[in-house]
């Protein structure tokens, strides 16, 4: 993951326009270094803060310096509300950290696209 922003965005609901929170995370493909936007809803928010509070606690001991220079691991896990309605979370670990020549290729790819997400336009399209 290179960066990653929360957008709140007004869409027509059942009784009206809703707010919508998203969370839109800058990745990369590691197979093929390309670029991806992961766009994740509020039900996964808590899976990601976990991964972050990993990453700042591994920065904050010395153990880490760029989070970027490490695997960022999500796994898909089945949920229900109290209503019995269906959904899918995602939880995110931190993994392994990339090779020298991976890190390089990371740190290519940051500088070219770590802006994207700061452009006005609707990221969804």
């Amino acid at each position: 993951t290179l960066r990653a922003l929360v957008r709140e965005k007004e869409v027509e609901g059942d009784n009206g326009p809703e707010k919508r929170t998203k969370l839109y995370a800058l990745c990369l493909g590691f197979e093929d270094f390309e670029p991806f936007i992961l766009s994740l809803p509020v039900t996964s928010f808590n899976g990601w803060g976990r991964m972050v509070a990993q990453l700042l606690k591994m920065k904050k001991t010395g153990d880490i310096e760029n989070s970027w220079e490490y695997e960022a691991i999500c796994t898909i896990k089945a949920a229900a509300n109290k209503k019995g309605q269906k959904f899918f979370i995602g939880e995110f670990s931190v993994g392994e950290k990339l090779n020298p020549t991976d890190i390089s290729l990371v740190e290519e790819k940051l500088k070219e696209y770590g802006g994207a997400l700061d452009r006005s336009e609707d990221i969804e399209g």
